[in-house]
């Protein structure tokens, strides 16, 4: 028998927060100057809209399915402010050749504070 509870956090007044995100693109570190150039999706988070290792977050996602393959993608937090990379994986996806579209959901908490989700092909 299993029993399952809830997590209460500290924060009295709001459970639920949401950050704002501005789109963008960024690309790939794997392409060399003979490669073609692949840009990555992100979510880049400024302020006070950033993610750190004091709270968890939901995040939900869409992606279009390609007709002509299937779609292997990991979601990392990145912190691109700093010399180093600094990154987290989150999970590894795979979206199936098709015409519609999935929807993703996951929950996470940081390790560190990031300040850009990315989603990366």
């Amino acid at each position: 028998m299993y029993q399952f509870g809830q997590f209460r956090s500290s924060q009295t007044d709001a459970y639920s927060v949401s950050l704002e995100m501005d789109m963008g693109r960024e690309p790939t570190n794997r392409s060399s100057s003979q490669d073609v150039i692949f840009y990555n999706i992100c979510g880049n988070l400024s302020g006070n809209n950033i993610v750190n290792n004091q709270n968890s977050y939901y995040l939900q996602f869409e992606v279009k399915e390609r007709m002509d393959s299937e779609q292997k993608f990991y979601l990392k937090l990145r912190n691109n402010t700093e010399t180093e990379d600094n990154e987290q994986l989150i999970e590894e996806f795979t979206v199936p050749a098709g015409n519609g579209t999935r929807y993703f959901e996951v929950t996470f908490t940081p390790n560190a504070t990031y300040n850009q989700i990315l989603w990366e092909l």
